[in-house]
């Protein structure tokens, strides 16, 4: 994604239009658009206009040309890596079109997923696209990208998971018709339509083009469409009949007209649907601008500002010698940005570590404190290492049954001793639940439920008379429901 703004500007035969995102970390937002007739065939006064706009002031300058003057050929190389493509391209190319390669600027985009060497390529003479950057430079605009109108639009539709496999893009322009057909979703042929279909009428400003029922613009739609059928055919003869379009797509200032999608459906027996790339659920704009934004005039400036260089997603004659050069302001302007980022990422790296130092001393103090409250005979090691290490030596010789629990006792009292005398001495005539037993140094505690405190009296006077234990203590008795809760320590005998 491009940082900073984007202006996109689409230069039509009659109009000029413009818009203008910006890009974030939620993707790109419309911030501004404009559209400007052009007059005498000449867009450099709509051109200045758009470059006198201080809201379309912009980073970057992404520019759409008419295909009219453009060849467009398919071809496939012998080589699938680009450097070597572009170094062979103009060899390629020479056999398929009629005036020397040394005066053209070539670009390809590839036209075959599966196969990289299948390209469609794009040629302009130099004098044209000199002719276009000196007439943008007169207007103040100093474009990036040049592309050829209708490719960004139509490959801003193949980016969305929706879009069919296959398909046909109309352009109901009335002075350079043209159509785009996709195969699985790749562009594969770009045809301007004959100068003929755009002689039958003029159609002017004032009649609202698109939003009336004209019969003059119903008459240019179906020569469109006439048109387009055939450059459809004769794809499909080449390609031994194996497309089939699931959609017809169409835009431009004829596809406002009310009628225009039953005409287009029913000429290629084929569901269609207006193009309005605004609708996409990644571009964000405000309502104030949406009232004014118009998908006609406007889809194809606002899919050059979005496009992603990086991608196959278009041309740019803007290369050779007439590649844009960095200005030193704009680099000055990045490495600051860059700068800035940097430091921001910076910044946000020692927030984080310091929230998390913070988070993970607080943690570690609770673990002290619950681990003290478990274990109190633990409290006075100080480190945390230290009192894992104590509780794992003190597990370890609970686990030994023939480990002793202290020094200080008889070594011949075991863990197992006990407990088996426990299981000896109470046997199944008491009622006596333990539900607690607890075996320390010098002392074992036992919790238990039993029936009545006569079996409280007999339990103790049977514990007694073990070698086990110098006395028996009885903590507390209690009366619960019909059970007797009882609390016993057994001081073990040295």
């Amino acid at each position: 994604m491009m940082p900073g703004k984007i202006l996109g500007i689409d230069i039509s035969k009659s109009y000029v239009s413009a818009v203008q995102v910006i890009s974030g970390l939620k993707g790109y937002q419309v911030i501004s658009c404009f559209y400007e007739p052009v007059t005498d065939n000449n867009p450099l006064f709509a051109l200045e206009k758009v470059a006198g706009r201080s809201d379309l002031k912009s980073d970057r300058y992404f520019i759409s040309i008419p295909p009219s003057g453009i060849s467009f050929r398919n071809i496939e190389t012998p080589f699938k890596d680009a450097k070597k493509i572009r170094q062979t391209l103009p060899f390629e190319i020479e056999s398929h079109v009629p005036f020397s390669v040394d005066g053209i600027i070539i670009d390809y985009i590839h036209s075959d997923l599966d196969n990289p060497a299948a390209l469609l390529t794009a040629a302009v003479g130099k004098p044209a696209v000199s002719g276009y950057i000196d007439l943008l430079q007169k207007a103040g605009v100093d474009p990036d990208i040049i592309d050829v109108r209708p490719v960004p639009v139509v490959s801003s539709l193949l980016d969305q998971e929706k879009s069919p496999l296959n398909g046909i893009y109309l352009d109901l322009e009335p002075e350079h018709p043209s159509l785009v057909i996709f195969k699985g979703k790749r562009i594969v042929v770009i045809r301007e339509l004959p100068c003929a279909v755009t002689q039958q009428a003029e159609i002017s400003e004032s009649e609202k083009i698109g939003r009336s029922a004209s019969e003059s613009v119903e008459a240019i739609i179906r020569a469109i469409c006439i048109e387009s059928a055939k450059t459809l055919h004769s794809y499909n003869t080449r390609a031994r009949n194996s497309f089939n379009p699931e959609k017809i797509y169409f835009g431009g200032r004829l596809s406002g007209y009310r009628d225009a999608q039953s005409i287009i459906s029913s000429l290629f027996e084929t569901p269609s649907e207006r193009l309005n790339i605004a609708r996409e659920g990644k571009l964000r704009m405000e309502l104030k601008l949406s009232a004014v934004y118009d998908p006609a005039l406007m889809d194809n400036a606002l899919a050059l500002a979005v496009k992603e260089t990086g991608k196959n997603s278009g041309f740019n004659f803007r290369r050779d010698e007439y590649k844009a050069k960095k200005s030193i302001l704009g680099q000055v302007k990045n490495i600051r940005l860059t700068i800035i980022m940097l430091a921001l990422l910076f910044l946000m790296l020692i927030i984080n570590q310091g929230t998390d130092y913070y988070f993970m001393s607080r943690r570690h103090s609770e673990v002290n404190r619950e681990f003290d409250k478990k274990v109190p005979e633990f409290s006075g090691i100080k480190s945390t290492r230290g009192k894992i290490t104590a509780a794992r030596q003190r597990l370890k010789n609970l686990n030994s049954p023939s480990s002793d629990l202290s020094n200080e006792i008889n070594p011949d009292q075991r863990v197992l001793d006990i407990i088996r005398d426990l299981s000896v001495r109470i046997t199944d005539q008491y009622p006596f639940d333990i539900s607690t037993l607890t075996i320390r140094s010098s002392e074992v505690t036992i919790t238990a439920v039993t029936d009545s405190f006569d079996t409280v009296s007999k339990i103790k006077n049977v514990l007694k008379s073990s070698d086990l234990y110098k006395n028996v203590i009885e903590i507390k008795r209690e009366q619960k429901g019909d059970g007797v809760i009882l609390d016993l320590k057994l001081e073990r005998a040295d």
